[in-house]
């Protein structure tokens, strides 16, 4: 569960700082500054896509996944990297 908020906060904070650069570089007009939002963005969307693979690899084993779901949260790991 730790693992879960702690990737959570950093998505947060990951997202919110793109939005607040994104609109830093409208108000200054700034091409530099709106393409490092947009790139932080993307880095958002992987931490967004790694929080809901841990998520996912807390499910318990079932018959389809009899050793359960863990392999999930390395899933998650690579496509952070």
């Amino acid at each position: 569960m730790k693992t879960e908020k702690n990737i959570l906060f950093a998505f947060i904070l990951n997202l919110s700082f793109s939005i607040f650069e994104l609109l830093g570089g409208i108000f200054t007009n700034s091409v530099a500054i709106l393409s490092d939002s947009i790139h932080d963005m993307g880095d958002a969307l992987s931490i967004g896509v790694s929080f809901f693979l841990e998520k996912k690899s807390k499910k318990k084993p079932d018959n389809d996944y009899t050793y359960g779901y863990i392999r999930y949260s390395v899933l998650g790991g690579l496509i952070t990297t």
